[in-house]
């Protein structure tokens, strides 16, 4: 990849998933460093240490996962639908605009037009510090996934390569 980063085919390198520690790693024995780390990242999985590290760094932080994949009754939970009534907007819009505001680049998805009209729909209001110290306090640091840094996982994981579903 650094190869066809010097030769202008690529203009970033990212990686997804990386810790800390693997972030460091890769920085230091290499001569381009990650642009991106793209990492799940919701309300109830903020991660505020590691994106302040990858800050320091000067690395992007990109959520995946930025809906919770619907989990934890998060488009019910009364913080979110109280500021997305203040707003008039949906609590999906807000957990972008906390995104947004928090400095991280948010993938979002859907199969529904009216939706990714509504996920682009975020910049026409701002969250109060209030706001987002309330959605702060929904931190629980609970991944929807299985931790894909345990050897577990990862072994459980490659058993999948090549099946088809």
């Amino acid at each position: 990849m650094e190869e066809l980063y010097h030769e202008g085919k690529i203009r970033a390198i990212g990686v997804s998933n990386f810790k800390p520690d693997q972030i460091a790693n890769l920085s230091l024995f290499n001569t381009v460093k990650p642009m991106i780390n793209q990492i799940e990242l919701h309300v109830f999985h903020q991660k505020p240490e590691e994106r302040a590290y990858l800050a320091s760094k000067g690395i992007q932080v990109q959520s995946w996962g930025a809906f919770a994949e619907g989990k934890f009754d998060v488009f019910t939970n009364p913080v979110l639908t109280a500021i997305a009534s203040k707003y008039g907007k949906t609590t999906a819009q807000v957990m972008l605009r906390f995104q947004l505001q928090s400095g991280i680049v948010s993938l979002s998805k859907s199969a529904n037009p009216e939706r990714v009209r509504q996920n682009f729909d975020i910049f026409d209001f701002g969250l109060t510090e209030e706001d987002m110290v309330a959605i702060q306090a929904l931190n629980t640091d609970t991944t929807v996934f299985a931790d894909h840094h345990q050897a577990q996982t990862i072994e459980a994981l490659a058993g999948y390569v090549g099946k088809t579903f």
